[in-house]
């Protein structure tokens, strides 16, 4: 009856209900999805998404969303992620949770050394404390979340047409679709 009855919820059908396009849905604890870690399949899929302005989310692993973890992913929580970016060696994603506070306190993270000026230059870094807004590496990225969901839009730049008619109940047996 209103949004403060929503408890939870998966976040490939929230987006695809509000916004259309193609659900799909990645659990890091597959196999498969292991494998595509492993042979680089899942971040090149990951980045061409980002690339082709497909929205994408992060569920952080199962637990209450009132414990997070040491280095401050809360549980049982879906993160938005902004951008999936190369540089130079470093494959980084830069994610946001929602509730605008409670960030990663990692590698990449707002105090990380890892921040060199010629990086918070090429990303546009804005390191504001607690805005919810944060960056980490693809491997940490992995061994941190359980799920990556997104909403991929159909490619418009085809267009398919079928000459024809339709011609309900009138099929007996052949082929329904019929040649004008």
């Amino acid at each position: 009856g209103s949004y403060q009855a929503i408890d939870g919820g998966n976040a490939h059908v929230a987006m695809y209900r509000l916004i259309g396009g193609y659900p799909i849905a990645y659990y890091m604890s597959s196999m498969k999805t292991k494998e595509m870690v492993q042979n680089g399949k899942l971040w090149n899929l990951m980045l061409k998404w980002h690339q082709d302005g497909n929205f994408i989310c992060a569920g952080s692993n199962p637990g209450r969303d009132t414990q997070k973890t040491l280095q401050g992913i809360i549980l049982g929580h879906a993160y938005t992620v902004l951008r999936v970016v190369e540089a130079g060696e470093n494959k980084l994603v830069q994610l946001r949770n929602p509730w605008g506070n409670t960030e990663w306190t990692g590698d990449w993270s707002d105090q990380s050394s890892k921040w060199t000026s010629k990086l918070r230059n090429q990303l546009k870094y804005d390191d504001t404390n607690d805005d919810g807004i944060f960056w980490m590496s693809f491997r940490d990225f992995t061994n941190n979340y359980y799920s990556i969901y997104a909403v991929i839009q159909p490619n418009t730049r085809f267009h398919y047409e079928l000459n024809g008619t339709w011609k309900p109940g009138d099929h007996d047996g052949a082929n329904p679709y019929h040649k004008d």
